[in-house]
């Protein structure tokens, strides 16, 4: 079963969304909207995968860095294990968009009240 872009922000985001909202908004054609959302979602991956930070204003700092290796102590087993150092992706929101996600909430709230 094929999945179609959705207009209610309940669900994850899919590039067939962004080329959506790019056809609309910019009235582009359905093949120029695939390009341009396949090439802003490869900078944005060839950047994260090369251990760069992605800096959005309104939506906040997506960086990519590596976690140091650290010593955990397993109390079932009674011993410690050291876990390696691995790379991991950390997103930090904007206050734009933390004050918008607050909003939403207290909509949601009162709805539901």
């Amino acid at each position: 079963m094929k999945k179609t872009p959705s207009e209610s922000p309940a669900g994850p985001v899919m590039r067939a969304d962004i080329e959506q909202r790019f056809r609309n908004n910019l009235n582009m054609t359905v093949f120029g909207a695939k390009a341009m959302a396949a090439a802003i979602l490869d900078i944005y991956c060839r950047h994260l995968v090369s251990g760069n930070t992605i800096e959005m204003r309104t939506v906040g700092k997506i960086e990519s860095r590596y976690r140091t290796p650290r010593r955990h102590h397993l109390v079932t087993e009674g011993r410690t294990r050291m876990t390696p150092a691995h790379r991991v992706l950390r997103f930090s929101p904007s206050l734009k968009l933390r004050a918008r996600m607050l909003e939403h909430h207290r909509e949601n709230d009162a709805e539901e009240a």
